[in-house]
């Protein structure tokens, strides 16, 4: 999937996120505001919303920390939560993790919880790759 696609992606499910938490007064970020997506200006909840294809095939979620030797991901945050999607395109359904950033960040303190990796363009990303169970007590719902 190329990158105009990805961005399309985020964007169908920052909607949804919006939705599903009935926001009714909310801020929406540009695709290049690191700190968080969406704000709830009622509750003043900040949001970072990511989508992966790939976690029901590894068994991963990977959580940014870099990219082109700048910080982003949790580096750059200062959301309250992370709602992490995992898409299931072959059979249509997805399901949705609600991660308090502060709980990432302990993770991350506590290195048996994962291990460092790079990736993207040319190994511009650096991330933290978990197993999925590691954040298995925030999932939300799996919806078709």
């Amino acid at each position: 999937m190329c990158w105009e696609q990805d961005l399309k992606l985020s964007d169908v499910f920052e909607k949804l996120t919006i939705k599903i938490y009935n926001m009714k007064n909310y801020e929406r970020k540009n695709f290049n505001f690191k700190e968080y997506d969406i704000e709830d200006l009622d509750t003043k909840i900040k949001y970072e919303v990511k989508t992966d294809r790939m976690t029901n095939d590894t068994g991963n979620i990977i959580i940014e920390y870099e990219c082109n030797n700048k910080p982003s991901g949790i580096n750059a945050t200062t959301a309250d939560y992370y709602i992490y999607y995992i898409l299931d395109e072959a059979n249509h359904k997805y399901g949705y993790y609600e991660i308090p950033v502060s709980k990432i960040k302990k993770y991350i303190k506590n290195n048996k919880y994962h291990q460092k990796i790079s990736g993207g363009d040319g190994n511009r990303m650096k991330g933290y790759l978990f197993k999925v169970e590691t954040f298995e007590k925030y999932l939300m719902k799996t919806c078709a």
